[in-house]
Parts: C-alpha cells; sequence; structure tokens
C-alpha cells in the first residue's frame, strides 16, 4: 500500500490529529486548528470528513459551539 502526506488543514498551528474510520466506511478527523501560535482566540476543535478514504477533505466543522470560550477535546 502506498504512503502519503496529505493537507487536509494549512494553519501553522495544527495539533492533536486523531483520525479514525466511522462504521459507514468514511473517514473522520478530530484536530485543534484556527490560528499561527498557542494560546490564540481562533484555535478550535474541528472534525473533518473523507468519503474518498483520504483524498479530500471537508471543510472544517466546529465541534461544540463555543461561543468565545475556551474548547478542548478528550478522546
Amino acid at each position: 500500500m502506498k504512503k502519503e502526506i496529505i493537507y487536509v488543514h494549512r494553519d501553522t498551528m495544527a495539533c492533536e490529529a486523531i483520525v479514525r474510520r466511522a462504521p459507514d466506511g468514511n473517514l473522520l478527523l478530530v484536530c485543534q486548528c484556527g490560528d499561527k501560535t498557542e494560546p490564540a482566540p481562533g484555535n478550535r476543535v474541528y472534525t473533518f470528513k473523507s468519503y474518498d478514504d483520504g483524498k479530500t477533505w471537508s471543510k472544517p466543522a466546529l465541534i461544540y459551539p463555543d461561543n468565545g470560550t475556551t474548547t478542548f477535546s478528550v478522546l
């Protein structure tokens, strides 16, 4: 199997990426991103979805409407 790096999101600050295969076979990625440094008000936890085995990814979607408060993931 050929392995390659695919950029899902191009922030300079993106961390704690977790990728899982959903029961329907699609990929789900959860990641903190949104700004260039830490801490930063733009950093949030987003999900990305891929329906083609990681070739392309959706735009980021917030996992929780935070209204400007701090959010972090515990998985």
